[in-house]
């Protein structure tokens, strides 16, 4: 009996051993446990729906929704989609913003460069500055804002700058706070024709996370400030290494990307 047990796992393991998924490419130097993904030239339909290729000219991870081939990294959210010009997220609009895609329903765009940098016509150049969150290194004189939405990076600056998005209004004014240099800096900003900036919230900055390589010339090492509080002393930042939003001491300096709406 035990022979034939034998004798049957053998064929068996055979039998998977020949077994190939046409899709998969089997090419290459890859480590165990990874998987390469084919390019399937075939259009999507309800026979190919849940199916994954990898599309170069893209380049990005594909899978049939049973209708089109969509790359997740550039999924707009139903019912929000960009302006003529600039539908999809990563282009440049007229104006010379970028689509950065939809968050919290709110079609958002950003500006070509982080702080410190110049668009010179084909590149960002410049020292690609950093920012502190609060107005120094100083941990002195640092107070609770209350600033702790997630989703809500335009009232954040709001609040942050004490006085309208694009004014020159500022926390320091009231006593015993500091100002918030990150947020006023975006809430100063005068670019692309737009004085409307602010300093993204979470939710917002992992837009531009999951859209980095569309969006462009953003630091995939970087600890992108965002507008939302975490306490006294800490403010969260978006670690564009990996994706996860990590709070931080306000007097650490970190990359800024600012953002507007429609």
């Amino acid at each position: 009996m035990r022979r034939y047990v034998f004798i049957f796992l053998v064929l068996l393991t055979l039998g998977f051993s020949s077994l190939k998924a046409g899709a998969q490419a089997t090419s290459g130097s890859f480590k165990s446990g990874s998987v390469k993904i084919g390019y399937d030239n075939r259009a999507c339909t309800g026979t190919l729906e849940g199916a994954i290729r990898y599309n170069s000219s893209t380049p990005c991870a594909e899978f049939c929704d049973g209708t089109n081939w969509t790359c997740p990294s550039s999924t707009v959210t139903a019912g929000c989609t960009g302006p003529v010009d600039c539908a999809t997220a990563g282009n440049v609009c007229a104006d010379g913003s970028v689509f950065a895609g939809c968050a919290v329903g709110n079609v958002v765009y950003v500006t070509r460069c982080d702080f410190d940098d110049t668009w010179n016509g084909s590149t960002c150049t410049g020292t690609t500055g950093n920012q502190y969150w609060a107005n120094d290194s100083s941990s002195t004189n640092l107070v609770a804002t209350g600033v702790t939405s997630e989703t809500d990076g335009q009232a954040n600056t709001i609040a942050l700058t004490n006085g309208v998005v694009g004014g020159t209004g500022d926390s320091k004014s009231t006593a015993g706070l500091q100002p918030h240099n990150a947020a006023q800096f975006c809430a100063d900003l005068s670019m692309h024709g737009k004085t409307d900036w602010y300093l993204p919230s979470i939710a917002e900055a992992h837009v531009m996370y999951w859209h980095e390589f569309l969006i462009g010339n953003l630091n995939s090492s970087g600890r992108y400030w965002t507008s939302s509080e975490n306490s006294i002393s800490d403010a969260y930042y978006l670690n564009f290494n990996g994706g996860q939003h990590i709070f931080w001491s306000k007097s650490n300096t970190g990359p800024i990307r600012c953002m507007r709406r429609n």
